[in-house]
């Protein structure tokens, strides 16, 4: 079975931490991370060799299974539709 591709939206301390577990765990690989501060996402995404985002359009443009959606509450149910 394949790993499961996992992105991280928001990259401030709980997206931090999600990136960290995912990265630990069987079966998962972290493949990509977005905030829409640009150097947020670059320094997380710099951190473990993957692609860094500041739009979510055009994050999940890419090929993704799962999305951790580790941003402010009043935006995951935007987030989540998209």
């Amino acid at each position: 079975m394949k790993d499961i591709k996992i992105a991280v939206i928001g990259c401030g301390r709980i997206g931090h931490r999600h990136a960290e577990q995912i990265t630990k765990a069987n079966g998962a690989t972290l493949v990509a991370v977005c905030d829409v501060i640009p150097e947020k996402a670059k320094e997380l995404a710099e951190k473990y060799n993957i692609k860094s985002f500041d739009d979510l359009g055009n994050l999940l443009k890419e090929d993704i299974d799962l999305v951790a959606i580790c941003t402010p509450n009043g935006l995951h149910a935007e987030q989540s539709i998209q």
